[in-house]
């Protein structure tokens, strides 16, 4: 499996909030919906975050 490092875009935002529900830390400390997408769009906008992708250019995480 290929995986490559980009910067986080908007149209990343859905996958990357996925995968922090799904994570532990997710699942133990849940902010409200609204709240985790305004984080994650803000860093986003900000280029602090970044995902992973695979060779399909499919999510994998964030960080």
């Amino acid at each position: 499996m290929n995986i490559n490092i980009i910067s986080g875009t908007l149209d990343h935002l859905q996958a990357c909030k996925d995968a922090y529900a799904n994570s532990r830390l997710g699942q133990v400390y849940s902010p409200p919906v609204d709240l985790l997408k305004s984080r994650l769009a803000e860093g986003i906008n900000q280029g602090e975050i970044f995902v992973a992708v695979d060779e399909n250019d499919q999510c994998l995480g964030f960080i």
